[in-house]
């Protein structure tokens, strides 16, 4: 950096505007008088051209501010992209999450989405849900049981039947076919989607009720 040259100092603007390099340092030279002697505000716009009230209004800003308040304001940064929004669920899949909190209001979080998983292979996010079931706030109150408790049903046949039901989804929406009636015949969708050891047990059970003693229950 070589050895800054030595300048005649003056309060002539004109003469300033001559060494003034950037427009903050152009605010401050046009507030400095003003700042420093008092000299008033009407005085200093006619020396310099610059409107008083807009004297006045940055002596006052630079007063609370500093020299802050020579600076435009800076740029906004640059916003990061909001994350992409998950797939919407389609809305047999939101009243499900409803109907199951609704049926049986212990559920967790990470049960209902477990059996919508079961039902319909996908599992909705944990947020998801949450929110989904904020906005179904507040939550109708349960009719009626689809089934009485396990431990009340006296036959174990139709408890069996029950917990198929629950498990594979079948009941109100989706009544099962009467080729499901009875657990020992091969082709039984029920068996077939269970462990080869509940499989197993399935085709010894007994003759499953039919759709009327279901509903019965």
């Amino acid at each position: 950096m070589g050895k800054p040259r030595r300048i005649t100092p003056t309060d002539n603007w004109e003469q300033l505007q001559l060494f003034i390099t950037s427009p903050e340092q152009e605010r401050y030279e046009e507030l400095r008088p003003i700042l420093l002697f008092g000299q008033p505000p009407g005085t200093r716009a006619r020396e310099t051209g610059t409107p008083a009230h807009t004297l006045r209004r940055r002596a006052d800003r630079f007063v609370i501010q500093g020299m802050v308040s020579l600076f435009d304001a800076p740029p906004p940064l640059p916003q990061p992209a909001p994350p992409a929004l998950p797939q919407a669920l389609p809305p047999e899949l939101r009243q499900m999450i409803i109907d199951l909190k609704v049926e049986h209001p212990p559920l967790r979080v990470h049960e209902i989405a477990t059996i919508c998983y079961a039902r319909t292979g996908r599992r909705p996010d944990a947020k998801t849900i949450k929110r989904i079931l904020k906005a179904a706030e507040p939550l109708p109150a349960r009719q009626q049981r689809r089934f009485p408790p396990y431990h009340q049903i006296p036959a174990p046949a139709q408890r069996r039947a029950v917990v198929l039901r629950l498990h594979l989804g079948a009941g109100r929406n989706n009544p099962p076919p009467s080729s499901w009636r009875r657990a020992g015949k091969p082709s039984t969708p029920h068996c077939a989607a269970l462990s080869p050891r509940a499989s197993a047990a399935c085709a010894r059970s007994h003759v499953l009720p039919n759709d009327a003693s279901i509903r019965s229950i």
